[in-house]
């Protein structure tokens, strides 16, 4: 058992009678409760959530980002089978245009508690799931257990426990096979950067064409008030021989590069007459990329 004090000084006599620290348990050093009577010291308090005998589910402990996640998830698909297997969190799904897809994975270490006696899978309509969890701040915990129809959602604090039962739907498991053995040219660039860029092509025109060449990365849409033209000039380590062009919806782009506060950057993915694959990492904890069909496109040369 792991407690964290993050501070230690003396007390006056008036303060003899004052506890002089308060330890709350932190299996993952996350959660920090000082003497809130010492200046200067940010108080964080978390309640202990576990997953009692006989339940199954995950207990969520980094609730602002599986905020972002989820809230980012259901911008491109409303409903969708979540599954659980092998201790993961994985979700894929086409949109509703069938012309993208996400792909999302969450590790067992990415949870406080993940227990599943057996491969599962729920289908959940993401929408719902966001309205309920879009209100938490850092200092709740959620806890999701699976029951036959419903899943139970908890969200925990020191003031109170809200509880939420959900229905479940029975969706057809639309198998999607996802390649990983294609060899692709990957760069990796700041997400905030790269969401700023998309926001100006978004702007301007529908459609973005990528060029790759001579090692630099180029970007062009046109549009009713005209052209915008960006080069990038980081070192993106692009073969210097490579020669490629390739065009996607800008809404698309734009949708997946708000997810930029999900992680500090953002991987893309080129292959000729294949989708881009855009991507944010989690570290050991998982990923969520993000395929989108290129486009035919009359840019001119």
């Amino acid at each position: 058992m792991d407690f964290s004090i993050s501070h230690f000084a003396p007390r006056t006599p008036l303060e003899l009678n004052k506890p002089l620290i308060k330890l709350i348990y932190n299996p993952r050093r996350e959660l920090i409760r000082t003497n809130p009577d010492m200046p200067n010291i940010k108080v964080v308090r978390k309640e202990h959530v576990v997953l009692e005998k006989g339940e199954e589910g995950v207990v969520v402990s980094n609730v602002l980002n599986f905020k972002k996640i989820i809230g980012l998830v259901k911008d491109f698909v409303e409903i969708a089978n979540i599954q659980f297997h092998d201790g993961k969190f994985s979700l894929t799904a086409l949109d509703s245009s069938h012309i993208s897809f996400v792909d999302l994975q969450l590790n067992i270490d990415y949870f406080l508690y993940f227990k599943i006696s057996k491969a599962t899978r729920i289908g959940v309509n993401l929408v719902r799931l966001h309205r309920i969890i879009s209100g938490c701040s850092k200092e709740d915990t959620i806890k999701m257990v699976i029951l036959p129809d419903k899943l139970k959602i908890s969200i925990v604090n020191h003031q109170l426990i809200k509880t939420y039962m959900m229905n479940l739907f029975n969706l057809e498991d639309t198998d999607l096979t996802i390649p990983t053995d294609i060899e692709t040219t990957k760069i990796e660039i700041c997400s905030r950067y790269f969401h700023q860029i998309i926001d100006d092509l978004y702007d301007t025109g529908d459609t973005t064409q990528f060029q790759l060449n001579s090692g630099k990365l180029a970007l062009k849409t046109t549009g009713e008030i005209g052209e915008l033209d960006i080069t990038l000039k980081d070192d993106l380590k692009i073969p210097k021989d490579m020669d490629m062009k390739l065009s996607f919806n800008n809404k698309l782009l734009r949708e997946f590069t708000k997810g930029h506060n999900i992680s500090d950057s953002i991987t893309l993915e080129f292959k000729d007459e294949f989708p881009l694959i855009m991507g944010y990492t989690l570290g050991e904890q998982g990923y969520m990329r993000y395929y989108i069909a290129p486009k035919i496109d009359d840019f001119d040369d």
